[in-house]
């Protein structure tokens, strides 16, 4: 059977300039997800573009939308991994584009508990219903204060009153221990004097009694008030209620504070620590700070407090290979044709169990399942999946685990997981560049206008030399507009070069779908790979 690879280029989909746009000259900028990064939500994709410019979005080499809005909706069920954004915008046939590749990674919720304080009475009974310890100093004293709310709602107010250096202090305890992910911490805070301090402080245990290598009691300690400022900036501490935000990044080590919707640090480090994050933490201590300037001034008072901690699972883009029954090292995104085997290696693990032919498969560039065998090593976290049959040569995969698979933790992925990759070429090699009146093609829209349309070809044999027959052929709304040919010999090693044209091509209809076809014509037992408009992003 005859295959070739076609290049289409979807009209579409791709960027048109409306009459009412005017000119511009500047590229897009995609602000978020931005090239790079790692993200756990995923909602829209932003970017900065010249007003009236007509935008065309493209993921993961798939027409997305084409709208002169700046932002655009993720697909609901966007697959973990990596993606890549494409936009871009024609001017006359000038195209200006943007993109970025990024990681989208899972993450949920393992535990929250939340205080309103609504139903707090005074006492040692009333701080036991709601399962909070505090300290018991000779000059603390807690009262229940009116909150955030005005009448009728209740806050917390920590008071030291006497002259005795007291610091007092209630702490709360999370469903279990943690010291992975991300953990935030908020409450409501108002403090009755601005250089009073309020610091927070994790605790893992108190020293055992004649043991002094043991953990100590506060592993980080971290003030959010001190001497009437927020602690390490000149921003003034407020006397009013505000809602304070503490995000606490274990496994970047980062810091956010917060008041209401205001940044007041985003630090890449947890400072202040003469311990450092310990990897078991049991709970949080809110501590009041005798103030410096003043002996007797009442503390602080604390309203709706809640924590949350957010796991999230690290990223792996690994694979390697199985070939003449050796394992390769870690290779990137490109495999050889004639492997045995493809491994994933991931940086958490799976169960083992869950580990099976219908949670985890390779798929083709044509949504087909490929049959064959899954397997995992006994740490979970290097997947393997033996196909039945060969793969072909210069084609597209996708490594895919489904969203049924377990986390070491029982917890679902939810979606499926993909990691994409190419297989070599089998038989012959091909790339091309195309270009229009010397100007480089990378959208549909740059072949309307008709002109010269030049192709660059580098045809390289994989083993020995071999001959060849090229068919470039341009079509608009399934009518064909002009069409050559080449035979060529190609040769292994260094390849050969030509170029076809198609010469004074009209223009074309100002609607319908253009296609730009590559074709090789020899009953080849594999696909062409072509390097065309698809792949050069």
């Amino acid at each position: 059977m005859k295959k070739y690879f076609k290049l289409i280029i979807l009209s579409s989909f791709v960027l048109l300039m409306l009459s009412i746009c005017q000119a511009f000259a500047s590229e897009p900028e995609i602000s978020y997800p931005q090239d790079g990064s790692k993200i756990y939500i995923a909602d829209e994709i932003r970017v900065t573009a010249p007003d009236g410019a007509e935008l065309s979005f493209v993921l993961d080499g798939k027409p997305l939308a084409k709208t002169c809005e700046h932002t655009q909706a993720l697909p609901e069920y966007l697959s973990y991994g990596k993606h890549r954004i494409e936009v871009s915008y024609i001017e006359g046939k000038s195209v200006y584009t943007a993109s970025s590749e990024f990681q989208y990674l899972k993450s949920y919720q393992a535990q929250s508990k939340s205080w309103d304080f609504t139903t707090l009475t005074s006492g040692e009974s009333g701080f036991g219903a709601y399962g909070i310890q505090r300290g018991n100093g000779k000059d603390d004293t807690y009262q229940v204060v009116e909150g955030p709310g005005g009448t009728g709602d209740k806050a917390l107010a920590l008071i030291s009153t006497g002259t005795e250096t007291s610091n007092p202090w209630v702490r709360f305890t999370p469903q279990k221990a943690f010291g992975s992910g991300v953990f935030t911490l908020e409450f409501d805070l108002k403090l009755n004097d601005r250089y009073d301090s309020v610091s927070v402080e994790d605790y893992v245990l108190w020293y055992p009694y004649g043991n002094a290598s043991a953990n100590p009691a506060n592993t980080w300690d971290h003030y959010i008030v001190k001497g009437g400022y927020y602690y390490g900036t000149d921003i003034p501490a407020p006397t009013d209620w505000v809602h304070i935000t503490m995000v606490i990044d274990y496994e970047n080590g980062t810091f956010l504070l917060k008041e209401d919707d205001k940044i007041i640090i985003d630090s890449d480090e947890i400072d202040n620590g003469d311990y450092g994050m310990s990897s078991s933490i049991l709970g949080f201590t809110l501590t009041r700070t005798r103030s410096e300037n003043h002996t007797n001034t009442p503390g602080f008072a604390i309203d709706n407090l809640s924590y949350s901690q957010e796991l999230r699972y690290g990223d792996s883009d690994k694979l390697s290979y199985v070939k003449d029954g050796a394992q390769s090292d870690s290779v990137g995104e490109v495999i050889p044709c004639d492997s045995e085997a493809v491994i994933f290696h991931l940086n958490q693990a799976f169960k083992t169990e869950s580990i099976n032919n219908g949670n985890v498969f390779l798929r083709d560039s044509y949504g087909n399942k490929l049959s064959g065998t899954a397997s995992a090593d006994s740490s979970g976290k290097i997947i393997s999946f033996v196909p039945d049959k060969a793969l072909s040569g210069s084609e597209s995969y996708e490594f895919v685990l489904g969203p049924k698979l377990q986390l070491s933790d029982g917890v679902a992925l939810g979606r499926e997981w993909i990691q994409r990759f190419e297989t070599t070429a089998a038989i012959l090699d091909t790339t091309a560049d195309i270009s229009i009146d010397s100007k480089k093609v990378i959208a549909a829209e740059q072949l309307r206008g008709g002109g010269d349309i030049s192709v660059s070809v580098t045809a390289t044999a994989v083993k020995s030399e071999i001959d060849a027959t090229y068919v470039l052929a341009l079509r608009c709304d399934n009518k064909l507009i002009a069409m050559t040919a080449s035979e060529i010999t190609a040769v292994a090693g260094t390849g050969t070069d030509f170029v076809m044209k198609l010469e004074s091509v009209p223009a074309l209809p100002p609607e319908g779908e253009i296609e730009l076809i590559l074709m090789n014509c020899k009953n080849f037992a594999d696909d062409t790979a072509i390097d065309s408009f698809l792949v050069l992003h």
